[in-house]
């Protein structure tokens, strides 16, 4: 079965997040500026930013 993820059809789903009524503007504007970005370094970048956001709020609901 062929691949459909194409760049094509990725940057269409990222746009329609990224104009969607339920995005907040703060996700809104990160797609903005990583679609603007070197798609590795943005991926990498994302990865570490949700990764020290998960751990932080799982920090904070543990201190409860």
């Amino acid at each position: 079965m062929p691949n459909k993820d194409t760049a094509a059809s990725i940057d269409a789903e990222l746009r329609a997040l990224k104009n969607g009524p339920a995005t907040s503007r703060w996700l809104s504007a990160g797609i903005a500026t990583a679609m603007t970005r070197d798609p590795i370094d943005a991926a990498n970048d994302a990865e570490i930013l949700a990764d020290l956001l998960k751990r932080r709020a799982d920090a904070i609901l543990k201190s409860y």
